[in-house]
C-alpha cells in the first residue's frame, strides 16, 4: 500500500494489529502507530514455535504485545506469552483469549495466510481491500473474497477501495 492508505487503519481506532510468523519475519513490522497520530494498538503475533528472532520490532517492549505460541514462556517487559493448541483452530482460541481480556475488535493487517483463514472460517465482519491499478504479474496472490458477499467501491488517496461487509 502506498503511504497515505497506509494511514487509513490507523485513523480508525486502535484495535489489535495481528500478524503472522511470516510477516513478522519477512517484513519485520512495527504494528504500530505511524504516519498518524494516536495510541498504538496491542500487537499480535502468531510464533507457533517461538522461533522468531528475538531483535524483530514486535519485541522492542514499547507496546504492550500478545505472543500466541504453544510453548510456555515467561513474560517480558510488555509482552505476554498466550498458549494455544495450534492443532486444534487455533484462530477460534485466538479470538476467545482476546475477548477474555476485553478486546473485541480486531483490525487484520496480515498476509496472504493468515487474511485467508479469517476469511475462510468467516471471522471478520468488513473487510477494506485496496486495488493497485497496475497489473502484477509476480509476487504473493492476494486472498480470495466469496463472490457472494456484497461489496462497495470507494475512492480514498486516488486509489480503489473494496469495502465488503459480511451480513451475519
Amino acid at each position: 500500500s502506498r503511504s497515505l492508505s497506509s494511514q487509513a487503519p490507523r485513523q480508525w481506532g486502535r484495535p489489535p494489529f495481528p500478524a503472522g510468523w511470516r510477516t513478522a519475519l519477512l517484513d519485520n513490522p512495527s504494528l504500530t502507530v505511524r504516519n498518524w497520530y494516536g495510541h498504538n494498538p496491542i500487537r499480535v503475533v502468531l510464533d507457533r514455535t517461538l522461533s522468531l528472532p528475538n531483535d524483530l520490532q514486535i519485541f522492542d517492549g514499547n507496546v504492550p504485545t500478545f505472543i500466541f505460541t504453544e510453548k510456555q514462556q515467561a513474560e517480558k517487559k510488555n509482552i505476554t506469552y498466550i498458549t494455544i493448541n495450534f492443532n486444534h483452530n487455533p484462530l477460534k482460541q485466538i479470538m476467545e483469549a482476546l475477548y477474555q481480556r476485553k478486546i473485541q475488535s480486531l483490525l487484520v493487517e496480515g498476509g496472504r495466510q493468515l487474511l485467508q483463514s479469517f476469511i475462510d472460517n468467516e471471522l471478520w465482519d468488513e473487510a477494506y481491500i485496496e486495488k493497485c491499478p497496475s497489473r502484477l504479474h509476480s509476487g504473493v496472490k492476494a486472498p480470495q473474497m466469496d463472490d457472494n458477499f456484497s461489496y462497495s467501491i470507494e475512492e480514498h488517496f486516488e486509489r480503489q477501495i473494496w469495502h465488503y461487509v459480511r451480513r451475519i
